[in-house]
């Protein structure tokens, strides 16, 4: 992934020569590439949306990699029309783990991060999150957030903190339950 500004994207975009550039108007980001050798062929190359509001009467539940992966797609509201297309045949736990749509993965964790980042106990679980895979980068946190270990339980807390903001505390019960399963 390649950040600009707050949003990622997916590697694929960036080719040799390419430039991207980007901007947002309203709650859509534009993107468009620039040939560096040919600039005259700037084209646009993706809208993203970027309206995303997190799924707060989702009720989370897995016990197998293949549910994981499917709470995660419903979460980050995913278009199967993103999944990456196949020629050869692959066996069903392969195909599973591909389908996988980056851009609204990017989309919804960006937003989640915009909307947790001035939050100190969600900045302290972050943190605390990231130094598991030895970093300081929020955004690495998150994802292990989202992992398979912390997702039930990271969830819990961001509905808590999104329908009850003002009374989301460091004694909410899914909060300490997120900071024993971190430590």
């Amino acid at each position: 992934m390649t950040s600009i500004g707050n949003f990622s994207l997916p590697s694929r975009f960036l080719r040799k020569n390419i430039n991207v550039k980007s901007y947002k108007y309203k709650t859509q980001l534009y993107t468009r590439t620039m040939n560096t050798i040919k600039p005259e062929t700037e084209t646009e190359l993706s809208i993203i949306t970027t309206d995303y509001v997190y799924p707060t009467k989702l009720k989370i539940f897995y016990n197998t990699n293949s549910t994981y992966r499917n709470c995660l797609r419903t979460l980050f509201k995913m278009n199967s029309n993103n999944f990456p297309k196949f020629d050869v045949d692959l066996d069903d736990e392969t195909r599973d783990e591909n389908e996988y749509d980056m851009d609204s993965a990017a989309i919804a964790m960006n937003t989640v991060l915009g909307d947790i980042s001035k939050n100190s106990l969600f900045l302290y679980v972050l943190d605390k999150a990231a130094a598991r895979m030895f970093s300081t980068d929020r955004e690495i946190g998150l994802s292990i957030l989202f992992s398979y270990d912390y997702l039930d339980v990271f969830h819990n807390c961001l509905v808590f903190f999104y329908t009850n903001e003002n009374e989301f505390t460091d004694t909410t019960d899914c909060y300490v339950e997120l900071l024993k399963r971190l430590s």
